[in-house]
């Protein structure tokens, strides 16, 4: 419920944008500016705007000390009031009450089944998450929707104890934006080991943990983190949270474990950045707390939950309702860039969204703004973003308390910016953080939300005494499979699906891959000039890779002018300025003699397959790349000039 109140709020405010604030639920004014209007539908819209300021005002509620969450000041029932004869919402809301009601009556029916039965097996964790799952499932169809119904998940019920399904979690699952790269002090992006070490237990064997850790490099931590090869989950908003009574277990001999603020490590191996493993976890941040690595057995496997608890919690709270993000600056400065961390499904799957967004919204604005001034002139924008803003100014200025955001626009590609920004954190964002909680997370065994220490078994076993009781991975189960998605394609048209591959399609992948295979041992190192330009990073340190098949992609304009030797600013896919130095790319692409060693292949971003920069959720080298074509993304293969012109250069460089 809170994730549909605050997205409709924000599309009310998109509404009020696009349409010049015309009335919202009365009659409504021509589609234009506000200042070139009539005087009599501004007067009108100004009514319109005293109801709506009246109708949605937020309520100043601070949930965390330094992240305060503004939320509509309305009841329940004034809310349902409110969305239920909303004329664009009220069919959508009322399906949504629709589910959420008969949630509660599954949760009666649960109850009824099972009353005064506890947990006997770990079966019985399966069943109670099936029961609501199936419930829930034939209670929303047609028109409610999971991410597993469209895409391929993890069997979680399945392999919820494995290392690697931990570890997937962290890229593909409830919450892919903690992960962080541990950097040097000579970097600023990710978190520094110098800061980081402040807080861990210095009786543990760091500097060893690399050399200890199977089918990784016998180095030292300190080389492994300047090879850019160790990643961190770090929860600073956990850290010495106060214990709180347990109102769902009474029992005397089981006692929930106080709330902790785990902090997990995992590496790639420095030839395959594909493969993210854990290596280590830390129980707390408190001096001392014991350390666990996979050779612990029982307790790894309890680190292991701790850190799943801790990672849904901080997911809700911190990232789901207290941040906004734009999608390329947080991965470049958790030093998650491609060539650090080839395999992340959110970073690589999002961006694609998230340009369509661009693009769609670009057009749309340049639909009614015809140049930066029109912008500037626009008071109903201009007031909106004055009240939204934190740093707003004057009587209205700041009351939506929204940090980092301008109080004012002063050109079309900011409004762009803007509304790109918002409609993400609505979509992609909200359904990547949101909507595989009813997979990942109504599963209590992976990822319980309390864990217990029970007088039946030894602290440091791992057990069926572990988990909750039966009643509350029921309440888990009811609340988490309550968070499926309406399907957009069910309500306003027909599905869309991807066809399989065709014949030459498979072909073709099949050529790459012994190409790459026979010619640079499978490997292929692709450098892509926007993403060094937005990442800050050094060029020729990335070229200074042990791969011999290097190629540089960039736009037929900046081959050009990386031929010529000149520089340039330029617009990144994007949306920013980056700059490139032409005579230092040329420089690098050659050998000491002035040979040239590296191709340059003048290849659009759209043709590129992003997963040469890494791979597909399979793990495998892949060619499928995402094309954009009439506004829709589709999955298409590289064909003709695009594969052999890349099959040539690998040949070329291999020579």
């Amino acid at each position: 419920m809170i994730g549909f109140q605050l997205i409709s709020v924000a599309l009310l405010c998109m509404t009020c944008l696009v349409n010049g604030f015309a009335g919202i639920f009365g009659e409504v004014c021509p589609i234009e500016l506000s200042q070139k209007t009539s005087r009599a539908c501004q007067e009108r819209r100004y009514r319109q705007l005293l109801v709506n300021k009246k109708v949605y005002q937020l309520a100043p509620i601070s949930f965390l000390p330094d992240e305060p969450i503004r939320w509509l000041n309305m009841t329940y029932d004034q809310m349902t009031a409110v969305f239920g004869k909303h004329p664009f919402e009220q069919w959508e809301f009322n399906i949504y009450l629709a589910k959420t009601a008969g949630g509660a009556k599954i949760l009666e029916q649960w109850h009824k089944l099972n009353a005064g039965e506890d947990i006997q097996s770990f079966a019985d964790f399966v069943e109670i998450y099936t029961f609501f799952r199936k419930a829930q499932e034939a209670l929303g169809d047609p028109y409610f929707k999971n991410p597993s119904d469209e895409e391929p998940f993890q069997n979680i019920i399945k392999y919820w104890m494995r290392d690697k399904v931990f570890a997937e979690q962290r890229l593909a699952g409830v919450n892919p934006m903690t992960l962080k790269r541990i950097s040097t002090d000579k970097e600023d992006v990710g978190l520094k080991w110098s800061e980081l070490k402040k807080v861990l237990n210095q009786k543990f064997d760091w500097d060893n943990l690399i050399i200890n850790t199977p089918n990784l490099p016998k180095i030292s931590l300190a080389k492994a983190i300047s090879r850019k090869m160790v990643f961190v989950l770090r929860y600073p908003l956990l850290d010495y949270l106060p214990a709180m009574p347990d109102i769902m277990e009474s029992r005397p001999h089981r006692k929930m474990w106080d709330p902790t603020s785990p902090i997990a490590f995992f590496a790639v191996h420095p030839n395959n950045r594909n493969n993210l493993i854990p290596i280590a976890i830390q129980m707390d941040v408190k001096p001392g707390s014991p350390v666990y690595t996979p050779k612990d057995g029982d307790l790894w496997m309890l680190a292991k939950l701790s850190v799943q608890g801790a990672d849904l919690g901080y997911n809700q709270v911190a990232e789901h309702l207290a941040k906004t993000h734009l999608l390329l600056e947080p991965f470049c400065e958790r030093g998650l860039d491609f060539r650090t961390l080839r395999y992340f499904p959110y970073r690589d799957d999002g961006y694609s969204i998230f340009v369509t967004i661009q693009k769609a919204v670009r057009d749309y604005v340049k639909q009614y703004y015809e140049c930066d001034e029109e912008v500037q002139n626009d008071y109903e924008l201009q007031n909106f973003m004055n009240e939204v803003s934190a740093d707003g100014v004057g009587i209205d200025g700041g009351n939506g308390n929204v940090k980092d955001l301008p109080y004012e626009l002063t050109s079309v590609d900011s409004l762009v910016v803007f509304l790109t920004r918002l409609l993400w954190q609505l979509s992609g964002q909200h359904a990547a953080l949101n909507y595989p909680v009813a997979d990942y997370g109504g599963f209590t065994l992976n990822m319980p939300t309390k864990l217990y220490r029970d007088r039946r078994v030894s602290n440091d076993v791992f057990s069926l005494f572990s988990f909750p009781n039966a009643n509350i991975s029921a309440e888990i189960g009811k609340a988490w499979n309550q968070r499926s998605s309406l399907s957009l394609a069910v309500l306003h048209g027909p599905r869309l699906r991807v066809e399989p591959l065709n014949k030459d399609q498979e072909e073709n992948a099949e050529k790459l891959r012994t190409v790459l295979e026979s010619e640079c041992n499978g490997e292929v190192f692709v450098v892509d000039l926007v993403d060094i330009s937005l990442c800050g990073l050094s060029l020729e340190d990335e070229m200074r890779q042990r791969c011999d098949c290097i190629v540089l992609i960039c736009s037929s304009k900046a081959t050009q002018l990386i031929n010529e030797e000149k520089s340039s600013v330029f617009v990144t896919r994007g949306g920013q300025e980056a700059k490139f130095d032409g005579k230092v790319i040329s420089k690098v692409l050659k050998d000491n003699d002035g040979k040239l060693r590296r191709k340059i292949i003048p290849v659009s971003f759209v043709e590129l397959p992003s997963v040469l920069h890494g791979t597909r959720r399979d793990g495998r080298n892949s060619v499928i790349s995402f094309e954009i074509k009439h506004g829709e993304v589709t999955e298409v293969m590289l064909e003709g000039d695009i594969l052999q012109s890349l099959i040539d250069a690998i040949k070329k460089v291999k020579k």
